[in-house]
């Protein structure tokens, strides 16, 4: 979790979208990707302008939902979506 972690924060942010496709591609890595999103989402590099945070957040708001979607997220449906509660996604 910590090499996905230093990747998504060292490259650029929008690899957030290479990580979410990692764990719908290889379904083993799906609780290190969530845990990586956690940890992102609390730990956002202070230098981001707050348009910046916005556009994170919705990019791995957008990347949760897709991942929620797969048939392998079952067991880690309720971490998903508490993460998503926290990134202000409504229930629909």
């Amino acid at each position: 979790m910590v090499k996905l972690l230093e990747f998504t924060l060292s490259q650029h942010l929008s690899s957030n979208g290479c990580i979410a496709n990692i764990a719908r591609q290889r379904p083993d890595y799906i609780c290190r990707v969530v845990q990586t999103f956690e940890a992102l989402q609390v730990n956002l590099p202070p230098t981001l302008v707050n348009s910046q945070v916005t556009i994170v957040r919705k990019i791995i708001k957008l990347k949760l939902l897709s991942l929620l979607k797969h048939p392998t997220s079952f067991n880690f449906q309720p971490q998903i979506t508490t993460l998503l509660t926290d990134l202000d996604a409504t229930q629909a």
